[in-house]
């Protein structure tokens, strides 16, 4: 409902809610549907409620008759007063033994009879209950005067918060407690009981440090596992609405997921010294309308204590031995799943049981991965975002530089784009929440880089923040929504905060990480060979000198590793397409490999050096495959070191099906093709469901793409047609996706013609054949045509007007044009140009140029069989070679 609406609501629920059903209904007549149901939701879920107890200690008030002895037992004082009566302390009057005890006595006066019932039921509940953190039931009987009363284990100690406070327990001592509850509610529902009201003052602790959980006052007994699932809640019930689940507040239906809610309540305030909703500031229609309805916040984020309560972040912080940022690191990330998950208002969304609750923080304890984070986190980001971006969260950060509140939304900023984002970035699915994260957070960016923006800390958190907003937007070598402008855009941003920088070190190397993701954006997303490239290196110089000035700076030896290699990379590829390697890419991969090496193996290192050698195998692939599987061989030992933990992560494995996916290739080259298919199938079924789980992910979709490009390719060296024109047609349909996510690519554009033109050799005879070819060959030829044309531009127009199966599109000549043009693209270059020199008529010239390509290849060694490639090249000299003898007759 909308926030106009619900005032509305609030506001007529205060007016009919003491009216008789007549005149509620007449005052209700004329008012919109939406607000006259909420209203009537209110007003149902408050009357049967009517016994719930005050948010506040109730008043002595209410006179007690004098009682002095209970059958054997006389009474000592009075410990406290709940919803059904009084409980007192007690001790054995007939001096058989000595023994302290609770004693609970049922209050006199209207309704009686219906608390006499549910007392009955306590003390049927109580006596088959046998379990070490359960109160035991020990006796019971009436008073003279007819009222009820129970005999229970008196539990000297402190109640469960209370005890966790004064001990100053930390996090991971507060849920090793919880678990002992979790525990003892799991057996009472396995005995077929639902407590329904779990809250922290029925829960003691013992002074030697065990839970003891008490009060089934309203707990529900029940015939079966089948009528504990779905049971519904009748009026007059006795609980506390701060520990009440939604269903039990509205007067719904209950099942054993009520009592996971009240624990999660429980949870969160154990974890962060405030309650999930703040019922000091809550009207009761308000708190109704909270527990049913608004989500809570992380328990990890900023927040503040209740208006009453005296103690500060600092305070509650350490009280967990913790200070308030190192508290919301131990929680953010996977306890807010955890407990987030327990308070979903949905029971289909909560846990199933308490047991599966209790297992969930056993994994945690245990640092396996949890289930909760799967399940409900981003689906707790995307309402998080939401509440904010409506302004209506109960939060403390609805922060807005108009009202002055600069520092709060500065906060904000950096909560947003660094606490939340790093805890998501790791999960599946998460692009689409990252990217509203990155959005949300540009509005607060642009509005604090016009309000102070002369502040140089400043600055540099605004650019830092730029930059991440601009990777999550488009950088193509991390999960991305494939927005090309709009990532340059965030980055041209963040390049203007920190150029010129001065001898500000930070902004030095916030400035080089910016020209960095700036060049490889360019470079992707074009296909000319020297867009972004010089902004590339331009980061390495910068990186370099960096690290000279502190040799000892590990995060700087990282971060020029990563650039010396992403450079590498650059340099041998053109267009997207490996071009046999190139001038310098070897001395940059070397150079990062040799800083890695000399870097702790922690995750993060060993992914790159993984990588590193990945990209030496690419590079070296086509001059020589054998060499090249030596490379994915250290990769692949280099990836396999990474923790099991981090190894499951999308892009980990993502990293590993690359692998295979380039491996697959030689092996094809090399004529292995049951290897080579066996490695492309797994790293498509990866990535396949990589892409699946994050859809909006256009990084996740490209990588896609090269699986089937190798299917399709490698089935055509083994004969299998048909396996290899499917390959094709599900390539083709990819990058028609990715053409719509991203329309200016042509990077994506060019692989697809690629990809029409090998279908069009398939099918050459076929119409399907032929107009995927003459479509290809034509935008080919446009984009080689245009000056400025990059090496793979050329050589794929060249290539294709010379070898198409189409026999119509063959143009030699035109071809030879753009042979010409293209130098600098290894023996590729050579090779098409000696191809075009044969077919226009120069056999010699043909014959030179390809000794030229194949003193690029690598020979084989003895015992091996020649590369494709080269087989290739040998095969047209050959042909050459006989052209010109021919020529001489």
């Amino acid at each position: 409902m909308a926030l106009d609406n619900w005032k509305q609501a609030e506001t007529l629920f205060h007016q009919v809610v003491g009216l008789d059903p007549a005149a509620r209904e007449a005052r209700l007549e004329g008012v919109e549907a939406a607000v006259r149901e909420e209203v009537i939701s209110l007003v149902a879920a408050f009357e049967a409620g009517t016994d719930l107890e005050p948010l506040h200690p109730v008043g002595q008030g209410a006179a007690k008759a004098e009682l002095a002895n209970l059958g054997p037992y006389a009474l000592e004082r009075e410990l406290g007063e709940g919803g059904m009566g009084t409980v007192y302390l007690g001790s054995r009057a007939d001096q058989q033994f000595e023994m302290k005890v609770a004693i609970k006595v049922i209050r006199a006066g209207p309704g009686s009879k219906a608390l006499i019932e549910r007392f009955y039921r306590e003390r049927q509940i109580l006596a088959g209950m046998e379990h070490p953190n359960i109160a035991r039931l020990l006796d019971g009987g009436l008073t003279e005067d007819g009222r009820p009363y129970l005999v229970m284990d008196y539990v000297a100690g402190t109640r469960l918060d209370a005890h966790c406070d004064e001990r100053r327990l930390g996090v991971k001592a507060r849920l090793e407690m919880f678990q002992k509850i979790c525990d003892a509610v799991t057996y009472a529902h396995q005995h077929l009981v639902i407590h329904r009201d779990l809250k922290p003052s029925n829960i003691i602790v013992t002074n030697e440090g065990e839970p003891k959980l008490l009060d089934f006052g309203i707990s529900t007994m029940v015939r079966s596992q089948a009528e504990a699932v779905d049971l519904t809640v009748t009026a007059g019930l006795f609980l506390t609405p701060l520990y009440a689940s939604p269903e039990l507040v509205r007067g719904g239906r209950i099942s054993v997921s009520s009592d996971v809610y009240s624990l999660g309540v429980i949870l969160y305030e154990l974890l962060c010294g405030r309650s999930p909703y703040d019922p000091f500031t809550l009207s009761p229609a308000n708190l109704i309308h909270a527990i049913t309805t608004a989500d809570p916040n992380f328990p990890s984020s900023p927040g503040r204590p209740a208006e009453t309560d005296a103690e500060s972040p600092e305070a509650i912080a350490a009280l967990r031995g913790e200070t308030p940022a190192s508290l919301a690191g131990r929680l953010r990330g996977e306890l807010d799943s955890i407990v987030l998950k327990a308070l979903a208002k949905s029971t289909a969304e909560r846990y199933s049981s308490v047991e599966q609750f209790s297992d969930d923080i056993e994994r945690y304890l245990r640092g396996e991965a949890v289930q909760a984070v799967k399940a409900g986190t981003l689906y707790r980001m995307r309402k998080y975002l939401k509440r904010h971006k409506a302004g209506v969260a109960g939060t403390t950060w609805q922060a807005r530089v108009a009202e002055g509140r600069f520092n709060e939304t500065r906060q904000l900023a950096k909560y947003l784009l660094f606490d939340l984002y790093t805890s998501v970035q790791k999960l599946p699915g998460s692009t689409p929440v990252r990217a509203e994260m990155a959005r949300e957070s540009l509005g607060y960016l642009d509005r604090l880089s016009a309000s102070k923006g002369r502040d140089r800390e400043l600055q540099n958190e605004l650019a830092e923040g730029y930059l991440r907003a601009g990777n999550v937007l488009g950088n193509p070598f991390e999960p991305n929504l494939g927005k090309r402008d709009e990532a340059l855009a965030s980055y041209q941003k963040a390049l203007a905060l920190v150029e010129p920088v001065g001898t500000d070190r930070r902004a030095q190397f916030t400035r080089a990480r910016v020209w960095m993701q700036m060049g490889g954006l360019e470079t992707f997303t074009t296909v000319r060979d020297n867009d972004g490239i010089p902004r590339v290196r331009q980061a390495v110089a910068e990186f370099e000198r960096l690290l000279a000035e502190a040799p000892g700076d590990v995060e700087m030896a990282i971060e020029t590793a990563s650039a010396h290699q992403t450079l590498g990379r650059h340099i041998g590829q053109s267009g997207g397409w490996v071009m046999g390697g190139g001038a310098g890419a070897e001395g940059d991969i070397l150079r990062a490999r040799e800083l890695l090496g000399k870097l702790p193996g922690t995750p993060r290192v060993l992914r790159l050096l993984t990588m590193n050698y990945q990209i030496s195998a690419i590079n070296r692939s086509m001059a020589d495959p054998q060499a090249a599987l030596l490379d994915y061989g250290a990769a692949l030992a280099a990836h396999a070191a990474i923790p099991a933990p981090d190894r499951d992560e999308p892009e980990v494995r993502r990293i590993r099906a690359g692998l295979l996916m380039n491996r697959g290739w030689d092996y094809g080259q090399t004529g292995q093709y049951g290897v080579a298919m066996a490695d492309f199938e797994e790293a498509a079924q990866v990535l396949g469901a990589i892409s699946a789980g994050d859809p909006l992910n256009a990084a996740a979709l490209y990588h896609t793409t090269t699986p089937y490009r190798n299917i399709g390719i490698v089935q055509g060296y083994a004969g299998n047609k048909p396996a290899s024109a499917a390959a094709f047609r599900r390539l083709i349909s990819i990058y028609d996706r990715l053409m719509a996510m991203e329309p200016g690519n042509e990077h994506h554009a060019v692989h697809r013609a690629e990809a029409q033109v090998r279908l069009g050799d398939l099918l050459a005879t076929t119409e399907e054949g032929m107009r995927a070819a003459k479509e290809a060959i034509g935008y080919m030829a446009q984009l080689a045509e245009k000056p400025g044309a990059g090496d793979g531009q050329l050589l794929d127009a060249a290539r294709w007007l010379l070898t198409t199966e189409v026999k119509g599109l063959r143009d030699p000549r035109k071809a030879l044009g753009f042979a010409q043009r293209a130098g600098k693209a290894g023996h590729l270059a050579d090779e098409y140009l000696a191809m075009a020199l044969f077919q226009t008529g120069d056999a010699a010239g043909a014959a030179a140029t390809i000794d030229k390509a194949l003193a690029q290849v690598a020979a084989p060694k003895p015992g091996e069989k020649a590369s494709r490639t080269r087989q290739g090249l040998e095969q047209q000299r050959a042909l050459y070679l006989a052209g010109v003898k021919a020529s001489k007759k």
